[in-house]
């Protein structure tokens, strides 16, 4: 009879190939290599040793509970910490040098609120007026180009506006500060003139005498005699 054992669970180690990197699907592992061996340990103690090895600070969410077996031997820390975190229906992401470990779904959820806080901050932004002159390129096409990158293209609740004068080759944006940044960095690395090739061709005027000095004779008379 086999009896379950609450909060615990057993990870098993498969030795890696040669020193390749290991990879689980399409995810490779690099990170150093660490042993682990633990029975029945908080999972917040094991998650700081990981993060030690990887010289990342911790933050963990208060949901992170509970605690974990495991027994591992030469694994990267990366490969490791994703072992646990799938384990425990757990996520991470990493911002510079901190290391936030929390449940997916509160992830998920932070994620989407701050999403919806920068778009709140777009909407309430002041707009301002700005004239660009293009000088190579053509206006419509970087405005065109410009809609597309920041999703303005066929929008119509947009706030702002795009609009160009064909007869000056000017762009007029009615846009936030931010969008008025990108606009003027696709304008700098697009409008530059295009490289041609120069042909230098010159014209020799020469009188009917011309020839006569170089020796050569045009024309004359074909002599039945002359031949066989």
């Amino acid at each position: 009879m086999v009896m379950a054992v609450p909060n615990r669970i057993d990870l098993i180690h498969l030795p890696p190939p040669g020193n390749a990197p290991l990879s689980t699907g399409r995810v490779a592992f690099t990170g150093d290599k660490l042993s682990l061996n633990f029975q029945n340990i908080e999972l917040r103690a094991v998650l700081q040793q990981i993060a030690d090895v990887a010289g990342l600070n911790l933050v963990t969410s208060d949901d992170v509970q509970g605690s974990i077996t495991l027994r591992l031997k030469d694994v990267p820390w990366d490969q490791a910490l994703d072992l646990v975190l799938q384990t425990k229906g757990l996520d991470k992401r990493v911002t510079a040098n901190v290391l936030l470990v929390a449940p997916a779904e509160e992830l998920a959820a932070r994620e989407l609120l701050a999403m919806e806080s920068r778009k709140q901050m777009t909407e309430l932004a002041p707009l301002r007026r700005e004239l660009l002159q293009v000088n190579y390129a053509k206006a419509s096409d970087l405005a065109k180009l410009f809609q597309s990158a920041v999703g303005l293209e066929g929008a119509t609740d947009e706030r702002g506006s795009v609009a160009v004068d064909d007869r000056t080759n000017n762009i007029i944006a009615y846009q936030t500060r931010e969008r008025l940044e990108e606009l003027r960095k696709i304008v700098a690395q697009l409008d530059i003139p295009v490289r041609q090739v120069m042909i230098e061709a010159r014209i020799v005027e020469a009188d009917v005498d011309y020839d006569k000095s170089l020796g050569v004779r045009w024309g004359g008379q074909l002599n039945r005699g002359n031949w066989g």
